[in-house]
C-alpha cells in the first residue's frame, strides 16, 4: 500500500465532504432508513436497504429515484420530491452538530498555491448552507463547493471544461466511487478512512496501490 503524498505540490486539491470532512456518512445512512421507515412497511425497507447498502456513494436524487421507480414502480416526481424534502429537513439538523476532520485548520497552509474545492454526493445547496454555518467557508469559497444533483464526474468535468482546474490536481476521498472518478480524469488519488464507510477499504487499497491516511491533519506531516 502506497503511504506517502506531498499535498503542496498540486495546484488543485477536490475534497469529498462525507467521511472526509464531515463524520457524516453514518448519520446520512441512518436518515435514509429513517425517513423510508416512517412512510413504508418493512417490505418496501428492506429492498431499499439492500440497495442503500450496495450504492453507498450514490446521492440522494438517485436513491430515493430508485425506491419510487423501481421499488414502488411508480412514476412520480412529486413524491421523490415529497421524500427529498423530509430528508433534507432532517440532515440540515443532523450535519450542524456533526465533527469536523482534525487538521481543517492547516489548509490554511496551502491556501496560497493551492485551490481547494468541495465535490460531494450531498446536496450542493445543503452543502454550503452547512459550511456556512459551521465556518467551514474560512477554507472553501462557496463558489468552490459542488454537490447533487449532479453527479462527481459531471461536475469536474464541468470545473475542467470551465477552465477552474490547474494541474496537478488531487483527489481526496473515502469511497472506491471517489478513486475511480479520480482515474477517470487521470489525477493522483488519496483515500481516508477515520470515517469511512466502504467496509473493504483496506483490501481495495492493497490492490490498487492507494495512498492511505486516517485523515487529512496527516498529509501534512
Amino acid at each position: 500500500m502506497k503511504r506517502s503524498i506531498k499535498i503542496s505540490s498540486y495546484k488543485t486539491i477536490i475534497f469529498d465532504c462525507d467521511g472526509v470532512i464531515l463524520n457524516s456518512n453514518f448519520i446520512k445512512n441512518d436518515t435514509f432508513i429513517q425517513i423510508v421507515k416512517n412512510f413504508y412497511n418493512q417490505e418496501i425497507l428492506d429492498k431499499f436497504e439492500e440497495f442503500n447498502e450496495k450504492n453507498i456513494s450514490k446521492s440522494r436524487y438517485d436513491k430515493f429515484k430508485f425506491l419510487v421507480n423501481d421499488i414502488l414502480n411508480l412514476e412520480d416526481n412529486n413524491k421523490i420530491n415529497f421524500l427529498l424534502l423530509e430528508f433534507t429537513k432532517l440532515m440540515k439538523k443532523k450535519l450542524i452538530n456533526c465533527d469536523v476532520t482534525p487538521g481543517i485548520d492547516k489548509l490554511k497552509l496551502i491556501k496560497k498555491k493551492s485551490n481547494c474545492f468541495v465535490v460531494t454526493a450531498g446536496d450542493q445547496k445543503e452543502t454550503r448552507y452547512i459550511f456556512e454555518k459551521k465556518q467551514l467557508n474560512n477554507y472553501f469559497s462557496s463558489n468552490n463547493i459542488y454537490g447533487s444533483p449532479k453527479n462527481k464526474y459531471e461536475i469536474i468535468q464541468n470545473l475542467l471544461e470551465i477552465e477552474k482546474l490547474k494541474s496537478p490536481i488531487l483527489c481526496i476521498g473515502d469511497s472506491d466511487s471517489d478513486y475511480f472518478v479520480s482515474k477517470k480524469f487521470g489525477y493522483d488519488f488519496v483515500f481516508i478512512y477515520q470515517w469511512t464507510n466502504f467496509s473493504n477499504w483496506r483490501k481495495f487499497c492493497d490492490d490498487y496501490s492507494i495512498c492511505c491516511y486516517k485523515n487529512i491533519s496527516y498529509l501534512f506531516e
